[in-house]
């Protein structure tokens, strides 16, 4: 009898059966967690379809690969556009966020991972916006938040 654990969908690899994207499996793989560390982060996947998914990874591992690639160029992509749309839409704004962002991409250069680095760019909210720039006071929060969690 097989079963299947991966399945391809609205143009990527899912969970079969969930919400829970097949990348989330393989990065967390990558970074050497243990398939029951994984199955914690996890709680609606049993122990079973963690292992099956790092088994379809390994073995198709360059086509996964490639997708992984492919969904992160398209990502940079379109962070990109953000960025800019952001940019012409609050010049103020994005001046005050530079030094954040500058923070961000040194971090990255040393070993951030790719997808600690996107949850950065979207707490920074960096999407055009009518809401009012928050205050230095803020920034300043924003800023003393990120570095704590850099250490935990």
């Amino acid at each position: 009898m097989n079963k299947v654990y991966v399945e391809e969908r609205d143009g990527g690899f899912w969970i079969a059966g969930t919400r829970i994207p097949l990348d989330s499996v393989v990065y967390a793989f990558r970074r050497g967690a243990a398939p029951e560390t994984i199955r914690r982060s996890f709680p609606l996947l049993t122990l079973e379809e963690v292992y099956g998914a790092i088994t379809f990874y390994l073995a198709h591992e360059q086509e996964i690969d490639e997708h992984l690639q492919q969904s992160e160029l398209k990502f940079e992509a379109e962070a990109e556009q953000r960025r800019e749309q952001f940019r012409q839409a609050n010049p103020d704004l994005y001046e005050r966020f530079k030094p954040a962002r500058q923070e961000s991409e040194t971090t990255a250069r040393v070993g951030l991972p790719k997808q600690h680095q996107r949850t950065l760019d979207q707490a920074l909210g960096l999407l055009a916006t009518n809401k009012a720039a928050p205050t230095d006071e803020e920034v300043e929060q924003l800023l003393e938040e990120r570095r704590r969690a850099k250490f935990l």
